[in-house]
């Protein structure tokens, strides 16, 4: 056996003090330096003070590790720190992106909903214009047939054999045309109560207490629809008479006020209406009874 075999075989297993391990290292110096790695060509060694090393002690182990642990401990929370971090950033970006998705859809409701007011005025508009030129035509195709019917007359008593007279001619009119009441309505609390009324078209009697006091007594309102039998009372002037189901009463005054507003209704006792062909307005006759 040689003296390098048998010092590791007497050292194999053992501790020995610093001073031993230094001097089997100076031993084994020349041999280390030539191979490079002694403990790799010998096999395991059991025992690191063997080859001159002390071991190291308990305490430097325990700190060692307690370093290394507090070390993985604070990464541990740095990499919990980002994680919530990029959650509540995760977290606020969707409920932008949520706010904003529903702001863009109310925008795009809020346009469609105008843009059907806008459609449904429009043809409100072109219906009324169209109610606007058949007014006009009627008027003139029943002027045309009044206009006719003594020309026809005459045409007629012309045609009649000469021997027998001409019949005698009717007897003019002694007075207005009367304009019979279609409906009448209330007593209530205002005109505009009897809307309903109205809009089934005809001529309609009102009765009202101003503001629902019975104490300024029960007011009347004849009202029409200008193209619902009501547009003879445009041509109705300050002193003209006229007829209402068989009652005369003359107009005192005039006045233009907003379709659907207010107007000072609490001083007239019996007033006259209808709408002027613009739709915006209407005209509001005072009468007194003959």
């Amino acid at each position: 056996m040689s003296r390098l075999g048998w010092t590791s075989d007497r050292l194999r297993g053992r501790r020995v003090t610093m001073s031993a391990a230094r001097r089997f290292g100076a031993a084994m110096l020349g041999v280390a330096m030539l191979i490079g790695c002694g403990a790799a060509a010998w096999g395991t060694v059991e025992n690191g003070a063997a080859w001159g090393v002390d071991e190291p002690s308990s305490g430097v182990v325990q700190r060692t590790v307690g370093v290394a642990a507090k070390q993985g401990d604070a990464t541990t929370k740095a990499k919990v720190r980002v994680a919530a971090r990029q959650s509540e950033e995760k977290r606020i970006a969707d409920e932008a992106a949520e706010l904003k998705a529903g702001l863009e859809q109310a925008n795009a409701q809020a346009e469609a909903n105008h843009q059907a007011r806008q459609a449904q005025a429009r043809e409100s508009a072109e219906k009324a214009k169209l109610e606007q030129a058949k007014v006009p035509a009627q008027a003139q195709a029943q002027e045309k047939q009044e206009q006719a019917q003594p020309q026809a007359q005459v045409q007629q008593a012309q045609a009649q054999p000469q021997a027998q007279p001409a019949p005698a001619p009717a007897p003019a009119p002694s007075g207005p045309v009367d304009h019979p009441i279609a409906r009448v309505c209330g007593p209530v609390s205002q005109p505009a109560d009897c809307q309903g009324a109205i809009d089934q078209g005809g001529l309609v009697q009102s009765n009202y207490y101003p503001f629902g006091y019975q104490s300024l007594g029960l007011h009347t309102i004849f009202a029409a629809h200008n193209n619902r039998g009501g547009a003879w009372i445009l041509n109705v002037n300050v002193g003209d008479v006229i007829s209402i189901g068989g009652v005369r009463y003359r107009a005192t005054n005039r006045q233009t006020v907003m379709s659907g507003g207010y107007a000072d209704v609490i001083s007239s006792m019996i007033l006259l209406q209808t709408c002027d062909w613009s739709g915006g307005t209407a005209q509001l006759i005072t009468l007194e009874r003959i």
